[in-house]
């Protein structure tokens, strides 16, 4: 798999997309995971971040969006998914892929060592390795990794609080869960596909 390393407008609007759709299709699916492991007492890390300042909002930017958008892309997406790519194409696995996308995304869930954002840390996982695969291109999982803990932050400071508010009480919220993630996931497989490799 031959890397590209030039971006396009096309791809960049489409990881934007991307992105948002994902933010707004699984976050009502994160708050119910959220609310099933707290009952089963697993509690998930839920630092008590104030970012209230202009200063701490810049701070925040560079702590939680620009460096793990670098450094985690460089491990789990340049490193891990990558070297899985190349050592099955090696051995000729059949969906090998796929299966690097399945076990690299694991990985970078489990990394974060979060209950509460274990299956979103997969589904993040999953899509970020896919543009990989799709764009042959490091910058846009890089690109989409950003977006998704810039819109975090940026909420947090707007909001003045330490993290996403939510409420999950009713058989409403889970419908409304149900209906998000079924059409937010069937917009960004669209959109995934729709990623253009430049050779």
């Amino acid at each position: 798999m031959k890397l590209s390393w030039r971006l396009s407008f096309h791809n960049i609007l489409f990881c934007i997309l991307i992105a948002f759709v994902c933010i707004g299709a699984f976050m009502l699916v994160q708050f119910a995971f959220i609310d099933m492991f707290t009952k089963w007492g697993l509690q998930g890390r839920s630092p008590d971040v104030k970012i209230d300042t202009w200063s701490k909002y810049a701070t925040g930017v560079l702590q939680w969006c620009v460096l793990p958008a670098v450094l985690e892309e460089v491990i789990f997406r340049l490193g891990i998914f990558y070297g899985l790519v190349l050592l099955f194409r090696h051995f000729g696995v059949k969906h090998g892929d796929w299966l690097a996308v399945l076990l690299s995304s694991i990985a970078f869930a489990i990394y974060h060592w979060n209950w509460a954002q274990l299956v979103y840390q997969f589904i993040l996982g999953a899509i970020f390795a896919t543009a990989f695969l799709k764009t042959r291109n490091f910058l846009y999982p890089v690109l989409l990794h950003f977006i998704n803990n810039f819109f975090v932050v940026t909420y947090t400071f707007i909001a003045g609080g330490g993290d996403l508010m939510y409420t999950w009480s009713s058989g409403y919220t889970v419908i409304t869960a149900i209906v998000l993630a079924g059409l937010g996931g069937a917009i960004i497989v669209s959109l995934l596909w729709s990623l253009n490799e430049r050779r």
